[in-house]
């Protein structure tokens, strides 16, 4: 059984693939910070083996396990006041090291998890700069190895972080508050379930091409929702017909794009990956979850 190499393994993204992996028998090797709470993977953390990557050099990881793929979703989107070079450096420097390392060790393919937000995009700027840098070296160096970038839309599901979109609305739903601000809630993304998402990195596992160099899929449902019909479904599903949802209370992000989704024929054609979980019942499921788990 190949022997995975995977970044990120106690975040949103990273957590679901590790279960993913784990389901499929996957040997996992896991890399992390010392300080890294693995609270959503305490659970199945004895069946991994980590490393502390603040604590080593990564070249012992390569000396000690034959590493067939990596997969890389670890991620520092800035919003705990970390400088731009701290942002560079978990976004760029980090995985490119490891990067390097495993072509000289004979790593086979190289999976990463890509934004489909575009540089200039408000508060999230340095994390969408330093993304969009990271796909740019891998496309310089796309003649080492097969390298995949899935390009991920609007993803949500459990055990999300606090601060993102879905997890904000179904909480405070949960908690009862009288009323919420938004804005007018017309932009509109491709929200995907993380269940699907996890699923395109299986498929690319199993059905990658055997190629070196680098290929690009975009993640989603082809289909764009506005941020107004999320909270209102999101409202219909927690049955709270008391709150006030304040559209227009707040202003748009600058530079804030209206409509977005993911281009999804390729991924299909090449990879036979669509998505499976509709948009209503992975918002079911989402909130079935967080009334099960509110202490999260």
């Amino acid at each position: 059984m190949k022997t995975i190499l995977l970044t990120g393994a106690a975040g949103f993204l990273g957590s679901h693939v590790l279960k993913k992996l784990l389901e499929k028998n996957f040997n996992v090797i896991a890399v992390k910070r010392t300080a890294t709470d693995i609270k959503r993977i305490k659970d199945i953390s004895a069946r991994v083996k980590f490393y502390d990557i603040d604590k080593l050099n990564p070249e012992k990881i390569y000396k000690e396990n034959k590493i067939d793929i990596i997969i890389h979703t670890a991620v520092c989107y800035g919003r705990n006041n970390e400088t731009a070079d701290e942002v560079e450096l978990s976004n760029i420097v980090f995985p490119l090291k490891l990067f390097e390392l495993g072509m000289k060790n004979g790593v086979k393919l190289f999976i990463n998890s890509d934004t489909f937000t575009k540089p200039d995009y408000g508060r999230l700027k340095y994390y969408t700069l330093t993304k969009k840098h990271f796909t740019e070296w891998l496309q310089i160096l796309k003649d080492k190895t097969i390298v995949y970038n899935l390009v991920i839309h609007q993803m949500y599901g459990d055990a999300d972080n606090d601060d993102k979109f879905i997890p904000f609305v179904i909480k405070n739903m949960l908690k009862n508050v009288k009323s919420l601000d938004f804005t007018k809630g017309e932009q509109k993304r491709d929200f995907i379930y993380i269940d699907d998402v996890c699923d395109a990195f299986i498929k690319v596992i199993e059905n990658h091409n055997n190629k070196v160099g680098f290929n690009q899929f975009e993640i989603g449902t082809g289909k764009s929702t506005s941020i107004k019909e999320i909270v209102l479904l999101i409202k219909k599903i927690s049955g709270r017909k008391d709150v006030l949802l304040n559209f227009g209370a707040l202003p748009y992000t600058q530079n804030e794009e209206m409509n977005i989704k993911a281009k999804t024929d390729d991924i299909l054609k090449e990879l036979k990956w669509k998505y499976k979980t509709t948009i209503n019942d992975g918002l079911l499921k989402t909130f079935n979850w967080y009334k099960e788990n509110m202490e999260y």
